[in-house]
């Protein structure tokens, strides 16, 4: 076979449509029995005929007899890696170089069909219909050993300490194809073989042999419990280098890629580079990939306000948010049929049929003001709206996940997501992604009480359409771009809608799928919620009997045992199970401050206030761990947030101390009154305009503090504002004396007392100091301050005089008045 042909082969797979007969580029027919090439085969979505091929039979040994040896070996090890490595070398030193095929192709054809078959297993269905053990050698297709090659690979899967979930279905089929797309590849003995038998075709494979690798790796962390530092390195090596197999081919002037081709294949890397940097949660990181996915498709598009009415009852239009965007002309017109829909309409999107509001804003017609701040977007939204090519469709849902990825979980983020995902169902031409938005819909509809309700129905009917083969779409489409999106797998999307069945009150039906899908944590949580805590209790410790070290059961039984290096390993396995547990990362946060971890702790308080933002015992806890360690920076912020929310939600009887916690904001204060260093070892001094913007904003709210107030003052004094010191240590004394206990209570008398004294030093000290005024001239800080340090002395006297002249404190403010007799 001619290399050329193998290399327009190997991009047709990526990019989903067939570049030798480029004449529709629509998607294949069914392979027919002369068009039996295997790259046919997987464009037109036929991998179970890819996967029960006589070159598959071959690789996997199918006919192989019970008493071959390899056989004997894979049946008393269960090493499928070390048994798929040898046949793929019997495979490819077996062919010759002079043959139609690539033996090494052929290979790398299988493995995509493996992974292809997992995914609609386990992502897109319908179901496939056998089992991966019937492609091996019939001693192997047993019920015990098929239930031990599922074992097996469960442990060859996981890595780095996470899991994999121990219901993902076929998972055979991703060890088979981890071997055969990733694992091969590494293989020094195998590189050398390819090398030596067919080294014009292997140069050309090997084009597109990262990009799989990457998407396995991919697919394999997505089954684990949590993220892992391996893969995600592994995973960023192979991108950059098909970044630079594919640099290669846009210089390339006779390459088998057109120009457009080469345009869409950049355009997907960039998404699915982004998509994993998403996963990881490094968002500004994916938001660059994004950003250069966009430029390099063209696409453009806009969030701007339109006038329109939201429900049926609305008499005047109110500005709307809406996204307009429209695809580059080029990849708009450069091969429409690859994208538009084969069968049917789709995933089922459902009304929600309220009486109140509408299916969909209705915009009024565009003004020339408002064309004008569209600029060359011209679109309006009350017009027909122009079709997008898929991959822009993607890149809107790629932007919305950064959206939420990058906000707090308030309303405003809701809003802003709604018109990407809105743009995406206006003009449905794909079923994945046509999948992926009415799942980011639902999921934004959870929590609007008109809305909920078609949410949790919709994500039912996008649960139920994985399970059968229908009308709506060919399995082929199904894997269009799928890639391209961060659609769910079953398990995740049957549990995410258990969950919404548990925020609706549905406790039995969320039980059921928990059940089903042996999420034993959550089922204990449904009996909680029913009341059931014997049968909760019960189940708990029936699980740990069969696993006394999962954490967090012992979580679940209770961290009343402070036993706190099981907490630690409790909170962190919840974690990594659900990320987005803001509650759970406080936990966590909380047992390493107990452990005098703050590092660790501050960095979980971190992941915990994405997701709890408005928790203003989290942003406390944050404070105080980050005054633990040194980092003033945060730690005034953190004190700034909580006064903030504290006030928000502050009740008539709180009291200061609820809201400001004084030790922490001297101690603060105190960084930069003794120059203290901090974390990064700089000068806390530098702080010094933040503490003062965060002095003000507390006494803005609190004024009747004087522990506050002189705080205050030792702020300004340590900056020389002698001026607005000496005024805050007035304002601490005034906070004293106006408490009406003075004149019957000899405790809170003997505090003003000491108060008066203390204000009085505070005036014979600062009052005789000199500060440049506005126009550069020097003035006395209080030049009437012993007239001013008399009378406030003299109206105390006065007004306690006949209740406890006869005290010992009295006799202190006598003293006090002689010695100022003096000053003038």
């Amino acid at each position: 076979m001619a290399a050329t042909n193998i290399d327009k082969q190997q991009w047709s797979v990526i990019l989903g449509h067939d570049l030798l007969n480029p004449i529709t580029h629509a998607a294949p027919a069914a392979a027919s029995a002369d068009q039996s090439s295997l790259t046919s085969l997987l464009l037109s979505g036929e991998y179970s005929q890819v996967l029960k091929s006589s070159v598959a039979a071959t690789l996997f040994g199918t006919d192989l007899p019970d008493t071959a040896d390899q056989v004997a070996s894979l049946s008393s090890t269960l090493d499928l890696s070390n048994y798929l490595t040898q046949q793929a070398k019997s495979y490819v030193a077996a062919a010759s170089s002079s043959t139609s095929t690539s033996a090494v192709q052929d290979i790398q054809s299988v493995g995509i069909a493996t992974l292809f078959a997992f995914i609609q297993a386990g992502w897109t269905g319908p179901n496939v219909g056998f089992q991966p053990t019937d492609l091996l050698p019939a001693l192997l297709r047993s019920t015990e050993a098929s239930s031990s090659l599922k074992k097996k690979a469960l442990d060859t899967l996981s890595v780095g300490g996470e899991t994999a979930y121990h219901l993902t279905p076929h998972i055979v089929f991703l060890h088979m194809a981890r071997v055969l797309l990733v694992d091969l590849g590494r293989n020094e003995e195998f590189k050398t073989l390819k090398q030596k038998i067919e080294p014009d075709q292997e140069a050309v494979v090997a084009k597109t042999t990262p990009w799989w690798a990457m998407r396995t790796l991919f697919l394999q962390q997505r089954i684990l419990d949590g993220p892992t530092g391996e893969l995600q390195e592994q995973m960023l090596t192979l991108a950059d280098e098909q970044e630079a197999i594919l640099n290669k081919e846009v210089e390339a002037e006779n390459g088998s890629l057109e120009a457009i081709d080469k345009k869409e294949a950049l355009t997907r890397l960039w998404i699915e580079k982004g998509l994993i940097m998403h996963w990881y949660t490094e968002d500004t990181k994916a938001y660059s990939d994004f950003q250069k996915a966009q430029e390099t498709s063209g696409f453009r598009f806009k969030v701007t306000g339109a006038l329109g009415k939201r429900t049926k009852f609305q008499q005047f239009d109110t500005s709307q948010l809406v996204v307009v965007a429209e695809s580059s002309r080029e990849m708009a017109s450069s091969r429409p049929s690859a994208y538009t829909s084969q069968a049917g309409s789709g995933p089922k999107n459902l009304t929600h049929n309220d009486d109140t509001v509408l299916e969909k804003i209705q915009f009024s017609e565009l003004t020339e003001e408002d064309r004008a701040r569209l600029g060359d977007l011209e679109l309006d939204p009350s017009k027909e709206i122009k079709d997008l090519h898929p991959i822009d469709h993607a890149l809107l849902l790629a932007f919305c996940l950064n959206i939420k990825n990058t906000n707090p979980a308030h309303g405003l983020t809701v809003e802003q997501m709604f018109p990407f995902v809105t743009r995406v169902l206006e003009t449905p031409n794909n079923w994945t992604v046509y999948t992926m938005a009415l799942l980011l819909r639902s999921r934004l509809e959870s929590d609007k009480s008109r809305t909920v309700e078609r949410g949790a129905l919709q994500l039912q009917a996008l649960v139920d359409q994985t399970r059968i083969e229908d009308e709506t779409s060919t399995t082929r489409e199904r894997m269009d771009h799928f890639f391209s999106v961060m659609l769910p797998s079953k398990w995740e999307m049957e549990k995410e809608l258990a969950e919404q069945y548990m925020a609706l009150g549905v406790i039995r039906s969320a039980l059921d799928i928990f059940e089903r899908l042996e999420l034993w944590e959550d089922v204990i949580a449904c009996h909680q919620f029913l009341s059931q805590p014997e049968k909760a209790k019960a189940l708990c410790k029936e699980l740990l009997e069969k696993n006394p070290k999962n954490a967090k059961l012992y979580c679940i039984l209770g961290m009343q045992l402070e036993d706190f290096e099981v907490a630690v390993e409790a909170f962190t396995k919840v974690v990594s199970l659900d990320q987005n547990n803001g509650e759970a990362w406080n936990n966590l946060a909380a047992i390493h401050m107990h452990n005098k971890n703050n590092f660790d702790a501050q960095h979980a308080l971190r992941q915990a206030l994405k997701e709890k933002r408005e928790s203003w015992k989290i942003w406390s806890n944050y404070m105080y761990c980050s005054l633990d360690i040194g980092d003033f920076t945060e730690a005034i912020r953190g004190m700034g947030q909580v006064v903030e929310l504290r006030w928000k939600s502050k009740k008539e009887d709180q009291g200061h101390e609820d809201i400001v916690n004084v030790a922490a904001l001297d101690r603060i204060v105190q960084g930069v009154t003794r120059d203290l260093k901090d974390l990064y070892s700089r000068s806390v001094a530098f702080q010094a305009q933040r503490v003062e913007e965060l002095l003000l904003g507390i006494t803005n709210r609190i004024t009747t503090d004087p522990k506050i107030w002189k705080i205050c003052g030792s702020f300004y004094f340590s900056q020389k504002n002698y001026p607005e010191c000496l005024e805050c240590h007035l304002k601490a004394y005034r906070a004293v004396i106006h408490n009406p206990k003075i004149e019957t209570d000899q405790a809170e008398f003997e505090k003003a007392v000491d108060a008066a004294v203390e204000m009085v030093d505070w005036y014979r000290n600062l009052g005789p100091l000199t500060f440049k005024d506005t126009e550069g001239k020097d003035q006395l800080v209080a030049k009437d301050w012993a007239y001013r340090s008399k009378q406030m002395i003299k109206s105390l006297m006065a007004r306690t005089r006949d209740t406890w002249e006869e005290v010992d404190a009295f006799e202190k403010l006598k003293d006090t008045m002689e010695s100022l007799k003096s000053e003038k």
